[in-house]
């Protein structure tokens, strides 16, 4: 009983998941009772997860979009394939970073003009980009797009957080992360067809209109969650008649937070050791699928079995219907596990939540991505037919879609109140990763061939992925109670 106890988050206390995102310190705005976020109409709640996951997929999107064009690239720009790549990773790179300036900013004068300044940097580094004649120009362009693009990723998360309650939240948040994973697959899967029959450069613009509808959309549907607006820089938009009014929407406004008090935050989640312990159980997995596995591509289909820029396009379907499949039933599951499936104790009487039942779902994400992985890896050193290795990177896919959509809620749940820190610590930590593996994933394969190259990946992912889900999983709430 007594191990029970320390190891149980209690559902019969309403301030308990609220205590523990106390760790870092409230980020969130204060806001009323009857106005706030989870007072909103369900259709208002709707319109913001659709924006908030369509500004991840966005991101997501941009990153990997030409991949299926490297080699019509290379040759233009007369750069190595691997040169070509790092168009991705200095991309990925902003995409960590950036949110660490746009967070404090956002603050300080709210989500939304924040989201909306970021989005219009985003559109115009997209227009550069695509219009870029030169390696260096396109680089420079790529970085300031990354920047641009990120400044929503983490304020979506906030904003999930605010409106829906605990035991609704995993679903919201798988959905959320379903955007992080389908965005690299279904980018290259349109522009391998638009570089087969227009020029690579049309992804790119394609990139510069998307965001701009987006950007379009967000000025126009985008709330914000301070009530009153704490800043002149705020403006309504044109769902704010559907927002509640509570009794103190004439207090004066609330206090603005200081910019070095909101990067404080942050480095004090980044502190948090069950946020490096997620973070690995999700950032290695996630690295050598979705990033590595996708820009190797190229090469693979490429140069070894000579597909063009429209086959290799259509090879992103599995990863597509391998997230999709995932999705459906992660969020759900995770949140009957966690607040509805819950058992009896020894006396038969209900027990309480436990955050780390999510969990057991990662597990399985973990074994599913590892198989996939592996898959791949043996079966293209072989040279087997091109349908085996497809149906490989499906199942890879769905195992990474199933630990990405498990480890964000787990963190949110666990720090409700700091969830956009918590947030950009776990997307930092995923674009740095995502830009140290692109500087040797290639040269690992070329060297020890795919069978080996692979298959040390999927060592590192179970070393990883396994070891920290395990140490969560057994001293999660212990470790949460040393660092409040």
């Amino acid at each position: 009983m007594d191990n029970i106890k320390e190891s149980t988050c209690p559902l019969s206390e309403s301030a308990s998941l609220e205590k523990l995102g106390n760790d870092t310190g409230s980020s969130s705005p204060s806001i009323s009772p009857k106005n706030g976020p989870s007072n909103w109409p369900e259709w208002l709640k709707r319109l913001v997860l659709f924006e908030v996951v369509a500004q991840v997929f966005m991101a997501s999107w941009c990153a990997p979009a030409f991949i299926p064009a490297f080699l019509t690239m290379s040759q233009e720009m007369n750069k190595s394939i691997s040169a070509i790549s790092y168009l991705v990773g200095g991309y990925a790179l902003l995409l960590g970073f950036g949110v660490l300036l746009w967070n404090p900013l956002a603050d300080r004068f709210g989500r939304r003009p924040v989201t909306i300044v970021s989005m219009i940097i985003a559109v115009c580094a997209s227009c550069g980009v695509a219009s870029a004649r030169s390696y260096g120009n396109m680089m420079a362009g790529r970085i300031l797009q990354g920047f641009g693009v990120c400044g929503g990723i983490s304020l979506g998360i906030a904003y999930i957080n605010d409106m829906y309650n605990p035991s609704d939240k995993g679903r919201a948040v798988g959905v959320w992360t379903l955007g992080i994973t389908v965005g690299p697959f279904l980018s290259p899967l349109l522009g391998g067809f638009i570089a087969y029959y227009t020029s690579y450069r049309w992804i790119l613009w394609l990139c510069a209109i998307l965001l701009g509808a987006l950007l379009l959309l967000q000025i126009a549907c985008l709330p914000e969650v301070q009530s009153p607006p704490s800043t002149v820089f705020s403006f309504p938009s044109l769902v704010d008649f559907a927002i509640p009014r509570g009794e103190n929407v004439n207090d004066p406004p609330k206090q603005q937070s200081p910019v070095f008090d909101s990067l404080a935050r942050t480095y004090r989640a980044a502190l948090l050791i069950p946020v490096w312990l997620v973070g690995m159980a999700f950032v290695v997995p996630y690295c050598y699928v979705v990033v590595s596995l996708t820009n190797l591509f190229p090469v693979i289909y490429g140069e070894v079995y000579g597909f063009d820029e429209r086959a290799q396009g259509l090879l992103y379907i599995p990863f597509l219907v391998g997230s999709l499949i995932a999705e459906a039933f992660t969020g759900r599951a995770g949140d009957w596990i966690v607040y509805r499936g819950r058992g009896t104790t020894g006396v038969g009487e209900q027990s309480d939540v436990v955050l780390e039942r999510r969990l057991i779902l990662a597990y399985g994400g973990t074994v599913v991505s590892i198989v996939g992985l592996l898959w791949f890896g043996l079966t293209a050193e072989r040279h087997d037919h091109w349908a085996i290795l497809a149906v490989g990177s499906g199942v890879a896919a769905c195992g990474v879609q199933i630990v990405a959509s498990v480890c964000y809620s787990y963190i949110v749940d666990c720090y409700p109140e700091s969830a956009k820190e918590v947030a950009t610590v776990m997307n930092l930590f995923r674009s740095l990763g995502s830009f140290i593996v692109l500087f040797y994933n290639q040269q690992m394969n070329d060297t020890l061939g795919e069978g080996w190259g692979f298959g040390l990946q999927c060592f590192m992912v179970a070393f990883f992925s396994f070891g920290g889900l395990g140490i969560i999983s057994f001293y999660g709430q212990r470790i949460r109670s040393l660092q409040k």
